[in-house]
Parts: structure tokens; sequence; C-alpha cells
């Protein structure tokens, strides 16, 4: 997702966990890849704006908001969002896949990844958009 050799980004992410600035959620399965940050993580960053400081409580950014709008109102421009953000196949995997356990939206799609918006992703928008 972030763009570099996995055994670079393994080693980032040991280096925060052992850090103290991250934590794992646990220690088998999924839980093994999904992190929060802790408070001495968090201190260690420049404190977001007000409208960033609630979407991340929310579990978003305004990447994924740019998204969630288009998903609403244009569909069909997903592949230009794609685009103009040079996001990569297993970046927007793993993009979808935290707005869909997150309840923003459901895919869909034999061999084409189909974003639908549920009604927790328009109020996302309708508030931050």
């Amino acid at each position: 997702y972030m763009g570099v050799d996995s055994s670079r980004a393994a080693a980032s992410i040991e280096k925060l966990d052992q850090g103290g600035l991250l934590m794992r959620e646990g220690m088998i399965g999924t839980k093994f890849y999904t992190y929060s940050i802790t408070e001495k993580g968090l201190a260690a960053l420049a404190p977001l704006s007000g409208a960033e400081a609630d979407m991340a409580k929310e579990g978003l950014s305004p990447l994924y908001v740019e998204l969630l709008s288009i998903v609403k109102n244009n569909p069909d421009k997903q592949a230009e969002f794609v685009k103009k953000h040079d996001i990569r196949s297993m970046q927007m995997a793993a993009i979808s896949s935290h707005l869909t356990r997150q309840g923003y939206i459901i895919e869909g799609g034999l061999f084409k990844r189909k974003l639908r918006i549920t009604d927790k992703g328009s109020a996302a928008v309708q508030k931050y958009a």
C-alpha cells in the first residue's frame, strides 16, 4: 500500500512498534496487520486541523472523502480519481477494504471493482465534502 518494498515497510513498522509509537491490534490473523497509533505516536506528529481531526476520528482522510464523493455522485469517474492520485492497484484495494470495513461503502463486481456508497458514506460526504 505504501509503495515501498515490503521488507522496508515491515522493518519500519517494527521500529515504530518497538518504539511505542504504534501497536498491533493482535498477534495473529489480520489483526497482526492492523495498527493503532499510541498517545506517544500522536505526540510525535503535528496536530491535525479541525476538519482533518474529525475525519481521522471516523477513520477518514481528505482522500477517502474525495473517493466517497465520487462513488456517491459520479461513480463512473473512479478511474479518473485513481489516475489523478497515481493510486496503484494494491493501494486501491487497501483503501476500498478500509472503507468497506468502516461501513462507508459496499464492494461488488466480478471482474472489475464496483463501489456503492452506504448511508454512513453518504452522511460522511454530506459532512466533509
